[in-house]
């Protein structure tokens, strides 16, 4: 679909244009100026991308720079009434190797989760002659300071076209930052920690080693985990230091970051590589040698918030992923503790802690419209997932395994009903239960035909949930109303074993053992 074409406004999109009419393609002169004005009134009528003027993301207002794919330095900048104000960006398609710099010439709202879309397709008066040209631009901003995404350019007619995947960081505040020290800052020696893993350490006032691992892309293809290291890294006097160093393939690595009167460092590492089209990085927090900063986080509002027992007060608070992105709980790595998997569409990222931060692993299985459900379907201690298309399902064990056919395919109960997973019988294997209205039909092991119980429980307009509460090695029900939970610690009828309250009504709610205590508790994830 193509917004309503506007020729004074395609006129604005190009900055000189000519037509090489001897080689048939368009000069390296072409410089795309306020593109992105027109995409982004356009991307509106395209996919509806605006929100309404009391939903404010929860996201940093301020300027982002950083690095691209191209080794250049795209930059940023956020409204405090949760827009993006200004962008600009430059690739370099073949048939412009000059480059083509795209900068936004109107307001782009960004979304609850924090994502901001533009995409449209403008018919462009070139000498004379029509040119089809497509700029598409995708990014996140994070509620930790951080803006991501891709922008392209393409002429498709012309067989010419490039993008550049970019990673910024909020350079003047994130949130609980103290303010950028106006005099001589006293850093203290010893290793800096970020409890992700991240260290850096000071010695006779030099950084001597850094090392923080992230995410990076390849193009729009995740690449895997980069392991960030840095040494022998300048302090100036105002706590702040900057280093680059090749990294033997023709791309830069580069640290930036500032220490801070309380003891914390904050800072950022990327990499880019214009040959490959590689780019990533990652901000970071670290504490000071001996202890955290003295400067007490501000309250976390949004996220996840994860409790180890029927408390009020939750024991795991912390951000993961995109607000957009479906949650599923499960023991990943066979530790006996559940963490977050999070999926896009085809993709699953999976992290191994309760922690923010980048996915130890992704991987692409099924398809973007199925239903996914969890469960350690072989017993093996470790969680898989079974892909649900009506009443098959399709169940695979090994999470590492990401070709071939699933290892069990089963029909149960209709394509209607909602279905739970546990292990009902304590044998160490999860297995299937569907429901239909308060009625559940329970199946104890992963094959067609009549359900092993039968059990009436609730009412038909609760939300259903699953678990160990006791600790006896059976799963067994509990029904959600608002922020009320009724626990059962048997497939029985009548009243609740356990009645408790915790989080909000429109809070998203999960199940899972997050301390590996043997008994599974809830927890809640909580949007701006």
């Amino acid at each position: 679909m193509s917004p309503t074409h506007d020729p004074a406004r395609d006129r604005a999109f190009l900055h000189r244009p000519s037509h090489d009419r001897s080689s048939g393609s368009i000069r390296a002169s072409l410089i795309v100026r306020t593109g992105l004005a027109a995409i982004a009134g356009a991307s509106l009528l395209l996919v509806g991308a605006a929100v309404p003027s009391h939903a404010a993301p929860s996201v940093q207002p301020g300027t982002y720079t950083g690095s691209d794919s191209d080794d250049n330095r795209p930059s940023l900048q956020v409204s405090a009434d949760g827009k993006v104000v200004d962008f600009t960006i430059t690739v370099f398609p073949s048939c412009a190797p000059e480059g083509v710099t795209a900068t936004l010439g109107a307001p782009l709202p960004i979304a609850d989760d924090g994502s901001f879309t533009a995409d449209v397709t403008h018919n462009l008066d070139v000498d004379g002659q029509t040119v089809v040209a497509v700029s598409e631009l995708e990014g996140e901003v994070t509620a930790d300071g951080i803006a991501e995404g891709q922008y392209s350019f393409e002429l498709p007619d012309h067989a010419c076209g490039d993008m550049a995947y970019f990673w910024l960081r909020n350079e003047a505040t994130r949130a609980t930052e103290p303010p950028r020290p106006t005099g001589p800052v006293a850093v203290a020696p010893g290793t800096y920690r970020d409890g992700s893993g991240g260290t850096l350490t000071v010695v006779n006032g030099r950084i001597t080693e850094f090392a923080r691992s992230y995410s990076w892309f390849c193009g729009l293809s995740y690449a895997g985990i980069r392991p960030g290291t840095f040494e022998s890294v300048a302090i100036g006097a105002d706590g702040s230091f900057s280093a680059q160093q090749p990294d033997g393939a023709g791309g830069t690595d580069t640290l930036r970051g500032q220490f801070h009167h309380d003891g914390s460092v904050w800072g950022s590492v990327d990499h880019t590589n214009a040959g490959s089209f590689c780019a990533g990085g990652t901000g970071f927090t670290m504490n000071r040698p001996g202890g955290g900063s003295t400067v007490p986080p501000a309250p976390q509002q949004h996220g996840f918030f994860l409790n180890d027992s029927w408390t009020a007060k939750a024991n795991h608070v912390f951000h993961y992923g995109r607000f957009a992105d479906e949650v599923l709980m499960g023991d990943w790595d066979g530790d006996g503790d559940d963490t977050v998997l999070l999926r896009r569409g085809r993709q699953f990222f999976v992290n191994n802690a309760l922690a923010g931060g980048n996915a130890e692993k992704v991987i692409t299985y099924g398809r973007p419209d199925d239903v996914v459900v969890v469960g350690d379907f072989d017993g093996d201690g470790v969680d898989g997932i079974a892909v649900r298309r009506g009443a098959e399902y399709h169940v695979l064990n090994d999470m590492n395994r990401l070709s071939g056919p699933a290892d069990q395919v089963v029909v149960y109960g209709r394509p209607g009903d909602q279905v739970v997973v546990g292990d009902w019988d304590g044998d160490g294997k999860d297995t299937f239960a569907v429901r239909r209205g308060a009625q559940y039909f329970v199946k104890n092991t992963i094959a067609p035909g009549a359900a092993d119980a039968v059990v009436v429980y609730g009412r038909p307009a609760d939300i259903t949930l699953a678990g160990d509460w006791d600790g006896d090695g059976k799963d067994t029900f509990a029904v959600r109303r608002g922020s009320q939970y009724f626990v059962k610690n048997t497939i029985a009828p009548g009243k609740a074993d356990r009645e408790v309250t915790y989080g909000r009504a429109g809070d998203e709610v999960y199940v899972g053992d997050w301390d590996g205590d043997g008994e599974d508790s809830l927890g809640v994830r909580r949007a701006p």
